[in-house]
């Protein structure tokens, strides 16, 4: 008991009062309005259905992603009841931890609070994590769950860039259960999980060989035993109506592990091959540029005295997106120019999260496939600034702006009903509409 009150006597309390403050004040900003709709809408009811049937019947018909991310909103519908709140809570939670992971991001790769702390309110307003965080899917359980271990890694990697001593294999562990436990969520964790393997290799180029076996006795190992613990409760459940005839079994049947392994072929494969058309499809390209966002939700009062109109969109923040094009110029300039660390770290990230969809052999993309690597735009940007040399009342003026954005945007991220006008008016281009 003596050790740990010396050991909080000696932390600074604006060490703790910056991220903890941080972290509420998105909680509040991402709880705002949380239980409208009431109904469930977009993709919200495909996993706030397989949430329900692992609380009820113990069964999982939805097996497009793994299963982790329906235990956690199942586990809000447990603690919160069966209405908005309950499916919606674990997105706020994983949204107020990815920004919270990008402020602990941000100190590792810059060592200033400041600067920190401004990278995180950009990722703050930076509207699609807004909108993700509100809605009960699995984009943001899966972010809220990888992004802690990518700023754990970073300040690994940091200090042994300044020190120059070998990052110790033992701590790779927590990362790895982190990264198992996203994983486990949906699949797009395997990237960042991949890139951590290869900037540890990186490190110490001299020692590939026995950093390649760290790797996978310990990074990867620990990560896939965590998913196959994750596979677990699914042993005990029967076999749905629409799996019978894909697996070949009978109505009794309840899954065995090699079921469960032929789910995940499944899986595999349906990821790669889902071509249905869609409305609201947008290519790679078009994603940092917000050239086509997904309507979630529309509706109109068609009343006589007062008609409005309503709707969430995802959509990005214009300014933080159209600026952060050039601010990624600079970064790879400075990763492959200049060798700096810092920049090549978030490159390391960046790049593999959005230009992984150029080589997915499917043409039905849409914007939230850019969450991931829109998380990094933040510190991105600030490393720019940093690099430029911007004074600090500059840098406030930026997020200043972005901020203006978004609250101008408020409305249609919130559902908020507005007069046709006022609603016209923040639909810049034709693309914007549907």
């Amino acid at each position: 008991m003596t050790r740990v009150i010396k050991y909080f006597k000696g932390i600074d309390p604006i060490e703790l009062g910056i991220p903890a403050l941080l972290f509420l004040l998105t909680l509040n900003l991402f709880l705002w309005r949380i239980e409208l709709p009431a109904t469930t809408y977009f993709d919200e009811a495909r996993y706030v259905s397989a949430a329900r049937q692992f609380l009820m019947n113990g069964i999982n018909e939805n097996w497009s992603h793994p299963g982790f991310g329906k235990y956690l909103i199942a586990t809000g519908i447990a603690l919160f009841g069966d209405r908005a709140l309950g499916w919606r809570i674990m997105g706020v939670f994983f949204g107020g931890v990815s920004i919270l992971s990008v402020y602990w991001l941000g100190l590792a790769l810059f060592k200033n609070r400041f600067d920190a702390l401004l990278g995180a309110l950009i990722v703050v307003v930076n509207q699609l994590v807004f909108v993700q965080a509100r809605i009960a899917t699995l984009d943001i359980l899966a972010v809220g769950l990888f992004m802690p271990a990518i700023a754990l890694f970073a300040q690994l990697w940091m200090d042994s860039a300044a020190l120059n001593r070998p990052i110790p294999r033992k701590d790779l562990i927590l990362p790895s259960l982190l990264f198992g436990l996203a994983v486990a969520a949906k699949w797009i964790a395997i990237i960042p999980l991949f890139m951590t393997a290869i900037l540890y290799v990186l490190e110490r180029p001299e020692r590939r060989w026995t950093r390649l076996r760290d790797c996978l006795l310990i990074l990867f190992a620990t990560a896939c035993l965590v998913y196959l613990v994750t596979l677990i409760p699914f042993l005990g459940m029967k076999t749905p109506a629409h799996s019978i005839d894909a697996l070949g079994l009978d109505s009794s049947h309840y899954y065995g592990w090699r079921d469960i392994l032929k789910m995940q072929l499944q899986m595999f494969v349906t990821q790669f091959k889902y071509d249905n058309p869609q409305p609201y499809v947008s290519p790679w390209y078009s994603w940092p540029l917000t050239l086509r966002p997904i309507w979630y939700l529309f509706s109109r009062d068609e009343s006589p005295i007062n008609p409005t109109f309503s709707g969430i969109v995802l959509l990005g923040n214009p300014f933080i997106f159209w600026t952060s094009i050039p601010a990624v110029g600079y970064c790879v300039w400075h990763a492959c120019r200049r060798y700096e660390a810092a920049a090549q770290f978030l490159m390391m990230f960046y790049f593999p999260l959005f230009m992984f969809w150029i080589l997915v052999p499917r043409h039905t993309t849409f914007l939230y496939y850019y969450l991931p690597a829109s998380i990094l735009l933040g510190p991105m940007l600030i490393y720019a600034a940093r690099g430029l040399g911007l004074a600090p009342w500059k840098k406030i003026l930026y997020v200043g702006v972005a901020a203006g954005f978004f609250i101008y945007f408020f409305p249609l991220l919130s559902g908020i009903p507005l007069s046709r006008p006022s609603f016209m008016a923040r639909i810049w281009f034709a693309r914007w509409w549907f």
